[in-house]
């Protein structure tokens, strides 16, 4: 068995980390350490803990711009192209 610390995993922006098989006592030990002040976001389900690093904001408004520009152009799009909004 392999045993890595915190601070030497790196998840590049944009990007996500699965670790199975923990539980929900090392899920809270990790929180803990990250502490509440940190770049990640941390989630915990059945076992599998997720760690992603989300793109930097000038990135969310690029991508914004773009879905709004193409916007008029998805009505020529065939139906089989499109996939439904979920909410």
């Amino acid at each position: 068995m392999v045993t890595l610390q915190l601070r030497q995993l790196h998840v590049p922006p944009g990007q996500r980390l699965l670790i199975e098989d923990v539980t929900w006592a090392d899920f809270e030990a990790i929180v803990e350490e990250l502490g509440e002040h940190r770049g990640t976001r941390v989630a915990y389900s059945q076992g599998v803990l997720e760690i992603v690093s989300p793109l930097p904001k000038p990135c969310h408004r690029i991508l914004y711009a773009r879905v709004n520009f193409c916007r008029p152009y998805a009505e020529l799009l065939p139906a089989r192209c499109v996939s439904p909004l979920r909410r």
